[in-house]
Parts: C-alpha cells; sequence; structure tokens
C-alpha cells in the first residue's frame, strides 16, 4: 500500500517542495511588494512636478531659471572675446554723460540718484577702462560741476574729430510705487521692466551705420548676460525687428533725440538698465558689471572700426541736412 505524503507547518510537504497553496501566497505577497513600491516611486515623481509648478511664474518661467536671469545678484555676466589687429589705429570715443544740461539733471533713481550722476560716473570709469587698453583715446562731454549743452557737446565732437559718438544714460520704466530708504528719503520704484535698450537714429547719410553699430552693440550685450527691454513701454522708438533691445527714434522731428541725428560721426544711446528698479541699480554699482560692460564696447568699436577700413576719420563730410532739432530734445 503506497502511504500519501504529509505536509509540515510551513506548507512543505516532508520531500521539501513547496506546496501549491504555498506558492501561490509567496507570488501575491512578492506582486503586492512590488506594486507598492512602484506606487510609491509615481508618488515621489509627481510630488517633485507639482512642488517645482508651484515656482513658476505667471509666464511659466521656473523660478530656478528666473533666479540665474538678469538682473538677479546671481546672474552671470561673461566677457567678450576681443580681437585687435595689430598696429590698428587709436579708435577715438567720444563719450556723452547724459544729461547734466541747464535745467535737465534726468530721472531720479530707486535710491534718489540723479541720471546726470549716475553717468558722469559711468562715463569716467568707462574712460579709464579703454585708454588703458592702449586701443582707444576717449574725451567726455563732461565733467564734474559742467553743465554743457547738446550742441556744444556735438560740436566738441566734431573739433576733436571722434570716429564715434556714444550716450550713456538710465532708463525708467514701468507703474512705479514709493519706497522710503533708511535715511528717510522717498523714491520711485519699480521692478516690472528691466533691461537695456540701444537707440539710434535712421535719418539722414549716417543711418546704415548707426544701425549697424546699435545692432552689433545690443547682440553682444546679450551674448554678455545683460537683458535686453522689448520695449512693451515705449511709444515714442520703433522696436528693430531683428535684433532684440534696438529702437529707432520715433520722436516728432523737432523733439527727436539732437546726439543721435546731428553728429558728423556714428552715434548711439545706451539706456543702460531701469533706474526705478534696485536690482538693476545694485548690480550696475558692481565692478564686474561694469567691466563687462567696457569690454562689450571695446570689441563692439573693434570690429565696427575694422570693418569700416579706411575711415578712421570724422564723418562731417557725410552729414545729412536734416530738421533742426530742439535743443531740449538732445537727452
Amino acid at each position: 500500500m503506497r502511504v500519501g505524503r504529509t505536509r509540515d507547518d510551513k506548507g512543505k510537504d516532508f520531500g521539501g517542495r513547496p506546496s501549491s497553496r504555498y506558492s501561490a501566497w509567496v507570488r501575491w505577497i512578492h506582486l503586492g511588494i512590488g506594486l507598492g513600491t512602484l506606487a510609491i516611486v509615481s508618488g515621489l515623481a509627481w510630488l517633485a512636478v507639482a512642488t517645482r509648478g508651484c515656482g513658476r511664474t505667471k509666464n511659466g518661467v521656473d523660478s530656478e531659471k528666473e533666479a540665474s536671469q538678469w538682473p538677479a545678484p546671481e546672474a552671470s555676466l561673461h566677457a567678450p572675446i576681443i580681437r585687435a589687429a595689430r598696429g590698428m589705429t587709436k579708435i577715438r570715443l567720444f563719450v556723452d554723460p547724459g544729461h547734466g544740461a541747464e535745467g535737465n539733471t534726468g530721472n531720479l533713481s530707486c535710491f534718489c540718484e540723479k541720471e546726470q550722476d549716475f553717468t558722469l560716473d559711468l562715463a569716467k570709469d568707462m574712460g579709464t577702462y579703454l585708454q588703458q587698453t592702449g586701443r582707444f583715446e576717449v574725451m567726455l562731454s563732461r565733467g564734474v560741476g559742467e553743465v554743457v549743452s547738446y550742441p556744444d557737446r556735438v560740436s566738441a565732437s566734431e573739433r576733436w574729430k571722434a570716429h564715434v559718438f556714444l550716450s550713456l544714460h538710465s532708463d525708467v520704466r514701468g507703474r512705479h510705487e514709493s519706497w522710503t530708504l533708511n535715511d528717510g528719503r522717498t523714491c520711485p520704484r519699480s521692478e516690472s521692466a528691466p533691461g537695456f535698450s540701444v537707440l539710434f537714429s535712421d535719418e539722414g547719410g549716417l543711418a546704415t551705420q548707426r544701425h549697424i553699430l546699435a545692432q552689433s552693440l545690443a547682440k553682444r550685450m546679450s551674448q554678455a548676460g545683460f537683458l535686453a527691454y522689448l520695449g512693451e513701454q515705449y511709444s515714442m522708438y520703433e522696436a528693430d525687428p531683428q535684433v532684440q533691445g534696438v529702437f529707432a527714434d520715433r520722436h516728432p522731428l523737432d523733439k527727436r533725440i539732437f546726439v543721435l541725428r546731428q553728429p558728423s560721426m556714428p552715434s548711439i544711446l545706451v539706456e543702460t538698465h531701469n533706474a526705478w528698479d534696485p536690482r538693476e541699480v545694485r548690480r550696475w554699482d558692481e565692478r564686474h558689471t561694469r567691466t563687462v560692460f567696457f569690454q562689450v564696447v571695446e570689441a563692439t568699436l573693434i570690429d565696427f572700426m575694422t570693418a569700416r577700413p579706411g575711415e578712421l576719420s570724422s564723418e562731417k563730410d557725410k552729414k545729412a541736412s536734416l530738421p533742426e532739432a530742439d535743443d531740449a530734445g538732445g537727452r
């Protein structure tokens, strides 16, 4: 008579093999563990995405990405590559610290600094830097305490036979509010429209050269890490369709910017930043920010003048006959 096998308390028969009922339970346990692990991993992944989504701005830009872009303190700036030919004639750059004319001090920044003071400080730093490169001669349109009219500035640049006329400014844009500084002064503030802009005049015989110069500088500023303003608040300037941050003057003819249309050499105007934005003002007080900007100007002008062989001289003979502009439009 054949005796049937019996099972121990672990679900194995006395021959050592798992019973079919025990094997089924093990499989179900393993399946449950696998599904539980998958659910945990999926939940963590969803939480990461949801958390990141909570940090998005209304425009869909990640807060992390926004924090690394100008004018955030963490935003980095990169010096351009500068290629200068040996034996190149020094470039004569006429730097115009904007405003500082009679009754014209310019805007008031978020720290209650007058624009004419900021532009003069920046122009002096630029002149020192560029002359130390050995590739430039620099003349400023005005000095400390000087009040100089716009026609006198243009005349001085022509007598000096400048190659390029560069006017430095800060801008004010956006809907502002007031805030009080630690010293009790109340100043305007707005963080809604940061960035630089480069203005030019498309009138007369120098229009093409001004346009090329404006585009070249704006491109290099963007490549260096500066933010280009797109012109949402501008009504008197026309945005360039090719390069962000470049604008043609569209004021009424008798109010167009004097220093853009009257000089006999290529001229442009740089609005370095929004002076109502404390983030930008702080960045433009940094030595590194200014140095990168000066390097951008250096590289731009070297490329611009190298592309114009035989023209390292004043463009007075190319000056077009233009309607006279009111001196008040000189910026």
